[in-house]
């Protein structure tokens, strides 16, 4: 072996290294990200100010995908921080238990998050579409039990995975996949589309219908006081959407349709891997979308750190008298 070639895969090596690294610890500054700030968002939404569940139906979805958001991080993020710096990985190398838990919680908590992302677009869509905003959609019990359903059924769907899915070969090797038959490849195929295709289809309809009539409301000779004060929560709850999309669609198309071809050339393992964090960020984006863009959350937060007496009311989506504007744009 000569010099240069020598010289060429020593620096493979190290930039392979590299890589690792830093893919590694991103991982887990992702779960210290997430776990601190979701925990954080939890706590400014049940301030007393958002409480009145009556009022604003919305804040029950926020809060749930905040839990979920929490207990998302500890799926592919923490394993995949254990695998690029431990070397060994829960789901894939560790033990035939774990490797079933890790399936089931990762499937369970991807796809809850998700549909509770499509609940709260469509709660916006109907909100702005409506002239009389408050229906029974946005009644705190109906919305309990929507949230409770969607919980359940993606625990009892992704169930089968922890009997079915994960065993121990004749070598002592764990193998990912059943011992009746081959099954893991429909399993993740479901799952993409549940967790992500699926969900995010209709969370861009529900946003862009959202836009509509936010466009609208603006030049409509109807106008409701609810809606006006509603308007910057509603933009929020936009921008979550899209960027939910926009960071979880890369990775489910890239292993969808893509995996082949881009992990067997060098620089396609590096696309798989950059999506997989886009993926991983997803869990950490709520809370500064929501400091940035909601005006009361970062009142609340701001009264929460330096221990300030709520006094900001927050509005509801409670009925209200609609005003008939007569104007230009009738």
């Amino acid at each position: 072996m000569n010099t240069s070639n020598a010289t060429a895969i020593t620096y493979a090596a190290k930039s392979v290294s590299t890589y690792m690294a830093f893919y590694g610890y991103y991982c887990l500054s992702t779960v210290i990200l997430g776990t601190t700030l979701n925990l954080l968002t939890l706590f400014v939404l049940c301030r007393s100010t958002f409480r009145n569940t009556q009022g604003r139906s919305t804040i029950h979805y926020m809060r749930t995908i905040a839990v979920m958001d929490f207990l998302g991080v500890y799926g592919w993020n923490i394993d995949s921080y254990l695998s690029a710096i431990h070397g060994f990985s829960l789901t894939y190398s560790y033990s035939v238990a774990s490797c079933k838990f890790s399936f089931f919680f990762n499937f369970w908590t991807l796809q809850t998050s998700a549909w509770l992302h499509v609940l709260v677009s469509f709660d916006r869509y109907l909100f702005m579409s409506r002239i009389q905003p408050n229906t029974w959609f946005h009644r705190w019990k109906i919305v309990a039990i929507i949230i409770t359903c969607i919980i359940t059924i993606f625990f009892l769907s992704n169930f089968p995975v922890l009997i079915l899915i994960c065993y121990r070969s004749a070598g002592g090797y764990i193998v990912i996949d059943s011992p009746l038959r081959p099954m893991i490849s429909t399993f993740q195929t479901v799952h993409l589309w549940i967790y992500d295709f699926i969900p995010s289809g209709l969370i861009l309809s529900f946003n862009f219908l959202s836009i509509h009539h936010l466009h609208k409301l603006r030049r409509t000779t109807t106008i409701t006081n609810s809606k006006v004060r509603h308007r910057p929560i509603t933009i929020t709850l936009i921008i979550s959407g899209f960027t939910f999309v926009m960071t979880r669609t890369p990775a489910s198309f890239n292993y969808g349709f893509l995996y082949p071809t881009l992990s067997a050339i060098y620089w396609g393992r590096y696309v798989l891997g950059a999506s997989n964090l886009l993926l991983y960020t997803c869990p950490v984006l709520s809370f500064p979308i929501y400091f940035m863009t909601f005006s009361e959350f970062r009142h609340q937060l701001i009264n929460l750190v330096t221990r300030r007496p709520v006094t900001t009311r927050i509005a509801g989506d409670a009925p209200v008298q609609v005003v008939q504007v007569r104007g230009q744009n009738k």
